[in-house]
């Protein structure tokens, strides 16, 4: 998963400062009655209010998307969690302002600006996003972007997987066949009814996005233009950019974060960067960096390691980090180690306890022992227990 860099002092920045506004752009036909009747809708969909929280909590979507699009997605709007962002893009509160408003195909296609601002002169765009409307019953409806962008896309279910794919892909059944096995292993592993998972692959990270919706996301562009995401909510991947797509192993494994749904996300993210690497490289490829990152700037004190969740856009600590935990519960204790240790909690608290009590590290001995742990790792190399052998097949 690539992630932006500012998600937490946004958050801060918007809630303790920030003012939630809508707004039309100049040129717009506010008095056409189709407009007037979209505008409507879409001003109440995005505002940060009781309504909102009270539809999130519900997850009742009636009223604003189609009832085709209800009847296939658990959760129809894919842009609102895109894997990236947290809170969600319309959990963040942010100011909207609509760009233009076009009919084609059927649709009436809704352009707008996710942005909040720092003061008078500091403007921050954090999202431009594609929503179309149907007119469902005489009342404008929200459609889903992916599945009109995807229309004409082949598909190809190999065992519990239905992958979506352009024409202009090679489809690779070899890798196919073994993303299926792996999803039956960790299905059967943990106990997981193994529903049918849909499989999206796009060229690079930016054609994700724009597929699904995005003209701009915070995080979009950079040298490395790759990336994935589980979509827990509707049991869906989306990867880009990667060799061999049609088993991008790291998201797949995420397809157990539902059923640990009260595990510290260090740890959800440990467990696939310990199993499936990230960004196409493996676990010991990131180690090494961040084994010589922390050689290189002493003054790094891991005792407080939530904080230090940043390296460079081709290695995240946090699936290194987390990797090293989730490989000393299983070392430990197994594979019940692991559950216990995705088991106690959510907030930054629950993770050090967890930590303490699954594994005896207590927080002020963080430091010295995973700079120890790094070093041997480094030199010998993690002796990974795969999910292959803790699942016998």
């Amino acid at each position: 998963m690539k992630t932006p860099l500012l998600l937490l002092s946004l958050f801060i920045t918007l809630f303790c400062c920030a003012q939630q506004q809508f707004q039309v752009n100049h040129g717009i036909d506010t008095s056409n009655v189709y407009t007037k009747a979209i505008l409507k809708k879409w001003k109440k969909y995005v505002s940060y209010d009781a309504d909102y929280l009270n539809r999130e909590a519900q997850q009742t979507f009636g009223g604003f998307w189609s009832e085709r699009m209800i009847k296939k997605y658990k959760y129809p709007d894919l842009l609102n969690y895109c894997g990236a962002l947290s809170p969600s893009l319309l959990g963040l509160g942010l100011s909207n302002k609509v760009i233009a408003i076009s009919k084609r195909n059927g649709f009436y296609w809704l352009k707008s600006i996710f942005y909040y601002a720092e003061n008078d002169s500091v403007f921050v765009p954090i999202a431009i996003t594609n929503y179309p409307f149907t007119n469902e019953n005489n009342d404008f409806r929200l459609h889903n972007t992916l599945l009109l962008n995807t229309s004409t896309w082949k598909k190809k279910t190999v065992g519990q997987i239905v992958y979506h794919y352009n024409s202009s892909h090679k489809f690779n059944s070899k890798t196919a066949f073994k993303a299926n096995s792996a999803y039956l292993q960790l299905t059967s592993l943990f106990g997981i009814k193994p529903e049918k998972l849909n499989y999206y692959i796009f060229e690079n990270c930016d054609n994700l996005y724009q597929t699904i919706g995005f003209d701009y996301r915070i995080g979009m562009g950079g040298e490395n233009n790759r990336c994935g995401y589980y979509d827990a909510k509707n049991n869906n991947i989306y990867t880009g950019g990667y060799e061999n797509p049609e088993f991008h192993e790291h998201e797949i494994i995420h397809i157990i974060n539902n059923s640990f749904s009260n595990a510290h996300d260090w740890f959800l993210a440990g467990i696939s960067g310990y199993w499936g690497g990230h960004f196409g490289k493996n676990l010991n490829y990131h180690i090494d960096r961040v084994y010589d990152y922390l050689k290189k700037n002493p003054d790094v004190n891991l005792n407080n390691i939530l904080a230090h969740s940043k390296l460079d856009d081709f290695t995240n600590p946090t699936y290194v980090y987390g990797g090293i935990f989730c490989h000393l519960a299983l070392q430990k204790n197994g594979i019940n180690g692991l559950k216990r240790l995705l088991s106690y909690g959510t907030s930054d608290d629950d993770f050090y306890n967890a930590i303490d009590k699954e594994l005896g590290i207590q927080e002020n001995e963080i430091h010295t022992t995973m700079m120890k742990l790094l070093e041997e790792y480094s030199t010998k190399k993690i002796p990974t227990i795969s999910y292959r052998d803790l699942s016998g097949k």
